[in-house]
């Protein structure tokens, strides 16, 4: 309910306004009570869209570039250039973040449940984040776990190493993991299908 008082308030502040400028940010509002947070990617982080980010909101998730996708290239290694630029416009502009994500059944490059991540790279599934792989394809379940955990915790050492702790102040660590509709309760993936649902604690 306070929640709602507070979002009426601030709705009734914007009505009130009749010069943009006198438009108060919402992060200003709930200032005490907790943080407001939107989702940006490189390009919103410039012009207006930039300017509105810093006015209303106090923290912020990296809609695509710190997902694994985002992270991991076709070969395995890392690129947090686009993650780079996020981090620094939060430390520029005193905003905290939240780290999303770093397992999800989406936006994997496939190469990595591959046993060959030149033989995927170099195909036609390269651009797709959910190519579907042949059975014969799929690393084994030891190798898959030893690359899970090889990128979680390169990633999240880059993140401390790079100054990332500064910001961060929490990690979704697995994401959307459960669907209602599947038999157990838990969506399908490859990192299911190859380790099985304990991949959440392996995660």
């Amino acid at each position: 309910m306070k929640r709602l008082l507070i979002l009426a308030f601030f709705a009734v502040a914007l009505t009130a306004c009749t010069n943009k400028d006198e438009v108060p940010g919402l992060k200003t509002f709930i200032k005490d009570d907790f943080r407001i947070g939107v989702a940006v990617s490189p390009n919103t982080l410039e012009g207006v869209q930039a300017e509105m980010v810093k006015k209303h909101f106090n923290s912020m998730t990296a809609e695509n570039a710190m997902k694994p996708a985002g992270i991991i290239r076709p070969d395995g290694s890392f690129d947090f250039t686009q993650a780079d630029r996020i981090v620094a416009f939060a430390k520029e502009n005193g905003m905290k973040m939240r780290g999303h994500t770093l397992v999800w059944h989406s936006q994997v490059n496939p190469a990595i449940f591959a046993k060959n991540y030149k033989a995927v790279s170099k195909g036609k599934q390269t651009d797709k984040w959910d190519a579907e792989l042949d059975e014969d394809c799929l690393v084994s379940r030891d190798e898959l776990l030893k690359r899970l955990r090889t990128y979680i915790y390169g990633a999240i050492e880059y993140t401390y190493k790079n100054g990332y702790g500064d910001v961060i102040y929490a990690w979704d660590v697995v994401n959307e993991a459960v669907e209602e509709k599947d038999p157990d309760g838990l969506r399908e993936s490859y990192w299911k299908k190859i380790i099985g649902p304990e991949y959440l604690y392996y995660s």
